[in-house]
């Protein structure tokens, strides 16, 4: 049986963590047992995501699941489906702000000057390079 989840990858869809090079379309597979972040393909489902962000968002199909973790399945075979355009960076940078401009509004909460200064250095990060 096969499930839809999503999964981010570096630029030119590779592999955050081992730098595999995923083709587009075509099935992958792993050998030998699967673990989370010890062997096999790890996707997310949707509320998983934000912990996982990288530069390319793709749909992926998963066949063979065997675990699943706070969202996030990993599966023995998986093939990219489709690029999700909509994550770009102008989409990152936005999702940076919108964080920072939570942080700066938890922190008008606190009288803890090192509580403002941690904000406003969060600030400048998401609009940062």
């Amino acid at each position: 049986m096969t499930q839809l989840a999503y999964k981010f990858t570096r630029a030119g869809a590779r592999s955050p963590f081992t730098g595999f090079a995923w083709p587009p379309g075509e099935w992958v597979e792993v050998e030998g047992g699967v673990g989370l972040c010890a062997n096999g393909i790890h996707a997310c489902r949707p509320e998983a995501l934000p912990r996982w962000i990288d530069d390319e968002l793709w749909l992926v199909e998963l066949e063979d699941v065997e675990e699943e973790h706070d969202g996030v399945l990993v599966a023995r075979r998986a093939r990219l489906l489709e690029h999700i355009d909509a994550w770009n960076a102008e989409a990152s940078r936005e999702l940076a702000r919108s964080c920072a401009a939570r942080v700066r509004e938890l922190a008008e909460r606190s009288s803890d000057p090192l509580v403002h200064g941690r904000a406003e250095m969060i600030a400048g990060i998401a609009d940062g390079p």
